[in-house]
């Protein structure tokens, strides 16, 4: 097969097991590095205009591999179990990264102070429990969304409050010219707290 300026020993397969068609690329173990940078090239090629750039975690193994993958813009993190060392490094790898959604459970390491996760623009976790209040306090990117979380109906009536009066969570915007600041609905399992700029 010619892919990106390259003849490799390779076949692709078509697969309709879900909603959307996947296609997967079977190759060589040996020639691994320039059947990565083949297909970027390609798929550069077809979408012209800089193809927004996803990269699924799905092991620990992949990750160096990931790295021969440019300008990724978001992350599915699927594996089962992720160290935050493991994550460090994924992120060091890939400066270019706005959002990240972790679907794995996090080993109980603690995140730095200056981790690359709190400069993200977007950060969904799956399962988020006993670390939601830390998420919550670093965090400073635009969108985050935390499932399974370990927080009570007055714990998020207090942020509301101390975010209107101004006493904390600056990095969330508000409207001071007396427009609308927040639209706020419980449904009794989920709390949406959209801030308008």
């Amino acid at each position: 097969m010619k892919m990106g300026g390259a003849t490799i020993k390779s076949r692709c397969i078509k697969s309709t097991e879900s909603k959307n068609f996947n296609h997967y690329l079977e190759y060589l173990h040996s020639e691994q590095n320039v059947v990565i940078n083949s297909l970027q090239l390609h798929i550069n090629y077809i979408f012209r205009n800089e193809p927004r750039v996803q990269i699924n975690v799905y092991c620990t193994d992949s990750l160096s591999l990931s790295t021969l993958i440019k300008n990724a813009k978001d992350s599915f993190v699927i594996q089962r179990l992720f160290s935050t060392a493991t994550l460090e490094y994924f992120l060091k790898r890939h400066p270019t990264l706005e959002s990240l959604h972790i679907k794995s459970n996090f080993t109980d390491e603690k995140l730095q102070e200056d981790a690359k996760l709190w400069k993200l623009d977007r950060l969904a976790f799956r399962n988020s429990e006993d670390m939601t209040p830390m998420l919550m306090r670093k965090f400073n990117g635009r969108y985050m969304i935390l499932d399974n979380s370990n927080y009570s109906k007055e714990f998020w009536q207090g942020l509301i409050r101390k975010w209107i009066r101004r006493e904390s969570y600056h990095n969330l915007q508000a409207q001071t010219g007396g427009g609308k600041w927040a639209s706020i609905r419980d449904t009794g399992y989920a709390v949406h707290f959209f801030v308008w700029d």
